[in-house]
């Protein structure tokens, strides 16, 4: 008799023991329970994830994440909670009486926002990598090279499993950001290719096919070698353009 009491004085409040994220919201009404959960949905939609790569902070603010909250949908889960089960969920209303019954925020995550926030902030937090460079000065063809330098690239997949997790806590953490090491190739392959060079400007070059032999002279030649980066800049060879020059 105790539940059909509380189902009656009840009927169009939420039931006893009520609550989200820990407000409780038993005998409110839906507009009072969106009025009871504004504040926690605005610190919510306020309060910003740190993600932190090395010595690099950035802050991420929930809406710019994707993140929402329905406030009218998560009033009406309120009212509904222990309305159903067994004999119409009157078990659940006795047991409302005794202990807290949990009611989940109604909350989204827009994952393509989110996505598109990963992607820039991977941008900000990563360093490139460089292959090198070979460089011939244009009056001397005096050769020397740039060292490579390996890079750290963000793991978008990974980033974004843990900001659409911490986007879902009461209490948002700093997050680390997953890095990964970009290899490239050593300094000594980057010399070799400085060295090769070297060796292509020291006479002209006479290149055979249909036709007469034509002579390439080493100004023409310094014109066009470069490096020539290659499974993503874990290896380096001497080129020119598309083309590789071949001894």
């Amino acid at each position: 008799m105790l539940a059909v009491a509380v189902r009656v004085t009840h009927s169009d409040r939420i039931l006893p023991g009520v609550r989200v994220m820990g407000v409780g919201l038993g005998g409110l009404s839906e507009d009072e329970a969106r009025r009871r959960l504004s504040s926690l949905v605005g610190e919510l939609s306020s309060e910003p994830v740190i993600l932190r790569a090395g010595d690099r902070r950035l802050t991420i603010a929930p809406e710019q994440a994707g993140y929402s909250v329905d406030l009218a949908q998560t009033a009406a889960r309120a009212l509904d909670s222990g309305r159903s089960g067994l004999f119409g969920g009157l078990g659940s209303t006795v047991a409302g009486l005794l202990t807290a019954r949990d009611v989940p925020l109604a909350e989204t995550i827009d994952r393509s926002q989110l996505e598109r926030t990963v992607a820039s902030a991977a941008g900000r937090l990563g360093s490139s990598s460089f292959a090198g460079e070979l460089v011939i000065d244009p009056g001397t063809r005096a050769v020397s090279t740039k060292p490579p330098r390996p890079g750290r690239e963000v793991d978008r997949r990974e980033l974004a499993a843990r900001l659409g997790e911490a986007l879902m806590r009461r209490q948002r953490p700093t997050l680390t950001v997953p890095l990964r090491d970009v290899q490239v190739a050593s300094r000594e392959d980057v010399e070799a290719v400085g060295r090769a060079a070297r060796t292509y400007l020291r006479e002209s070059l006479r290149l055979t096919g249909a036709g007469d032999p034509l002579d390439v002279s080493p100004a023409d030649i310094a014109g066009v070698l470069a490096l020539e980066s290659r499974q993503g800049g874990r290896s380096v060879r001497l080129g020119a353009g598309d083309r590789r020059l071949a001894a």
